[in-house]
This record gives C-alpha cells, sequence and structure tokens, in this order.
C-alpha cells in the first residue's frame, strides 16, 4: 500500500489518468492482510508490531468498505494465537462462560463489531442458530402499538411515560389479560410484582436484555399452554389477527380470533407493550419475546449500524426444553423467572408465564420489607 507525496497532489489530472485512486477500497487492504497471511507461512506472527500492522489493517478494511459499499472482500485476521486465519472459521468471544475449545477465537484486541463486519462470528449466536434452536418471529411496529392502544409517542416505556399513563395502562391491560385467561380456560391467574433489582445478567440469551433483569410485572395463567402463532397473534392487538374468520361464533369483526377459542373484545396482550419494552413469555416448551422498536434484539453490528435509518421490528423464539440452552443462558431462566416455581420450565409447561420487565428509568416500588433473593416477590394488590 503506497500513498502519493504530498508534492505530487497539484498534479490531480495526470495521476487521474494513470489510475491512481483517491483512497483506497477494501480490496487494498485485504490483499495487506493476504500478504501477511502468505508471509507467516502459518506461523504466529513473528512480531508484536505486525500485529498491530494485521489489527489495523482490518479497521480499515471496515472503515473503507462503509465509504465505497459493496460486498465485504474475504479477509485474514489475526486468531488469539496470532495467527493469521480467514475471519469466516473464527468466533469472537461474546460469552465469556462459555467453553470455547472446540472453536477457534479470533484475537481478542479486535473489536467486536469490526470482527463481525469481517465475518467473524458470535460464539454466543452460535449456540442459537447453529443448533436450530431459535427463529425470528412477526413482531407489531411501535407505531401500529401506539395506534392499537390510543397512545402518543410519549406514553410508551422507551419513551419515559407519565405515570398517569402508566396506571391507565396496567389497569386495561389487566383487564384485557383477564380475558385472555378466560378464553383460554384458566380457572384463575395469578399476579406477581417483582420488585427485585438483582437478577444475573451475564448469562442471557442476547446481551441486550441485561438492563431488563431488574424489577417486572408478571403472570401465571395455569392449564392451557399457548403456540408462537397465538402467541403473536395476541401480542399484535388486531382482530382476526389469528384467523381469517370468526370460526362459527357469531362475533362481530372488531373481535380478536384465535382458531378453536371464543373471540376477544379487548387488545389481547398488546397492552403489554405499555409497560415494557420487551414482553418475556414461556409457554409449552417455547421461550418467545418481541423488541417492537428493534433496538434491544440487534443481532448483529450491521443491525445496529442500520438503526440510524429505522430498526426494524424484531420477536424472537428460543426452543428452550430437550436443549442446552438452560444451562448455557443460565441467567436467562434463573431468579428471574421465580415467579412460576410451581411450573419445572426444563419441561413443556401447560401454562403461560409472562415477565413484563418494568422500564429501567421507572423502577418498580418499594415492597414493605426487604425481600431477599428467590424468595417469593410481594403480590400485587389486585
Amino acid at each position: 500500500l503506497f500513498e502519493v507525496p504530498q508534492h505530487f497532489h497539484k498534479h490531480e489530472r495526470l495521476l487521474r489518468v494513470l489510475g491512481v485512486q483517491d483512497r483506497f477500497t477494501p480490496a487494498h487492504y485485504a490483499q495487506g492482510l493476504h500478504a501477511l497471511a502468505a508471509a507467516a507461512h502459518g506461523q504466529p506472527l513473528s512480531e508484536a508490531s505486525l500485529l498491530t500492522v494485521a489489527l489495523q489493517l482490518a479497521d480499515c478494511v471496515v472503515e473503507a468498505q462503509q465509504i465505497w459499499g459493496g460486498p465485504m472482500p474475504e479477509v485474514f485476521v489475526p486468531d488469539v494465537n496470532s495467527v493469521m486465519a480467514p475471519a469466516a472459521e473464527l468466533h469472537f468471544n461474546d460469552a465469556d462462560w462459555l467453553a470455547s475449545e472446540t472453536v477457534r477465537l479470533v484475537h481478542p484486541a479486535l473489536p467486536h463489531n469490526t470482527a463481525e463486519a469481517l465475518g467473524v462470528r458470535s460464539l454466543r449466536y452460535r449456540q442459537q442458530v447453529d443448533t436450530d434452536l431459535s427463529a425470528t418471529l412477526p413482531c407489531p411496529s411501535a407505531a401500529s402499538i401506539r395506534s392499537m392502544l390510543g397512545f402518543e409517542e410519549k406514553d410508551l416505556p422507551a419513551a419515559t411515560p407519565s405515570p398517569q399513563a402508566m396506571h391507565s395502562a396496567v389497569l386495561s391491560f389487566l383487564s384485557d389479560l383477564m380475558e385472555v385467561a378466560d378464553v383460554y380456560g384458566c380457572m384463575r391467574m395469578g399476579l406477581i410484582l417483582d420488585a427485585r433489582g438483582n437478577h444475573a445478567s451475564q448469562s442471557l440469551l442476547h446481551p441486550g436484555l441485561a438492563r431488563f433483569q431488574g424489577p417486572a410485572l408478571c403472570a401465571v395463567l395455569p392449564g392451557s399452554a399457548a403456540s408462537a402463532e397465538e402467541l403473536c397473534a395476541l401480542l399484535s392487538g388486531a382482530p382476526g389477527a389469528g384467523s381469517s374468520s370468526g370460526g362459527g361464533n357469531g362475533s362481530s369483526s372488531d373481535c380478536l380470533h384465535l382458531p378453536g377459542r371464543a373471540p376477544m373484545h379487548g387488545a389481547g396482550l398488546c397492552g403489554a407493550f405499555a409497560i415494557t419494552e420487551v414482553p418475556q413469555v414461556i409457554s409449552g416448551g417455547l421461550t418467545v419475546m418481541w423488541d417492537p422498536s428493534g433496538r434491544v434484539l440487534t443481532q448483529s453490528a450491521a443491525e445496529e449500524a442500520q438503526m440510524k435509518q429505522g430498526a426494524a421490528p424484531r420477536g424472537k423464539l428460543f426452543r428452550h426444553v430437550g436443549s442446552n440452552l438452560m444451562d448455557v443462558f443460565s441467567d436467562q431462566y434463573g431468579s428471574a423467572f421465580d415467579f412460576a416455581e410451581a411450573y419445572d420450565i426444563r419441561q413443556p409447561v401447560d401454562a403461560i408465564l409472562i415477565r413484563l420487565p418494568l422500564s429501567p428509568e421507572h423502577p418498580a416500588p418499594p415492597a414493605a420489607g426487604k425481600t431477599a433473593r428467590g424468595s417469593a416477590p410481594p403480590p400485587l394488590g389486585f
């Protein structure tokens, strides 16, 4: 890689005729990394200065690609032992608690965002995708939720709602929740306010969930599990979301229909979005969560960069029963789901377990006394 000396810059027209470019392309920097790899012959880079050069060239590839656009070229980057390797063969360690003996890790000095942009894969995401334990679900947009609930943007949790808006939203949601419980044939419904704010937040299904490991409004609807499709329909709150017809129940088109179930006149579980940014549900053998803002469950650095142009809503499904997810991501299924202690969530549960983390800016009100970690949280007074 060579740069024309400054005193030649006055001959710009001549330089262009000779094919000199304004700036280096991603391919130029990638060629530099290939040259380092070829010179090392599969051995660790012999000098610390060469490692520094390799890391700088990797940064330059990403910066140049953002300027030039187009596909990212195949590049070599140093692994944890300073041996140059194709980026696609490496993982970056974004999950320190996971065993990594079976995978080859990229050098820790390479930032995760840069590594991911170059094609290095996430160790955390490998646990979910490589074993087919997760899937993407439909998720309503923030705009559609505001329309459904008749809210203004300032009334949603992510935008710091007023106490009055929160109070009204909770009452409306509880009314709709009771209707959902009735439609699913529940003989009772449990409500719990988990006022604790010290749930472990390292081994989570997504790092963006860490700030939602605090206080939460929780609900238990026993006696009937809901499928992922039914939960998505309930969260959308749209009339006819679960079925194209009323199922012979004589219901109006303004009702929410789920196949084989009575119509619902409320908003289903859509009101949950007025309380939390990311509703979390366990039912059957599935863990399901939704992120209408698209800012919490981003899966890659590229998606985070695209948020400036508008993030897309995201729903995620995880098959935790019959897999190792509960062991690998133990904090996700730890004390935060103590409210469901009557159920063994390692087995398919015949219930709908709902956890609505309260906005970090609006912690739960203090309980009458201190609640020890792992003990039953104080109940709501409804």
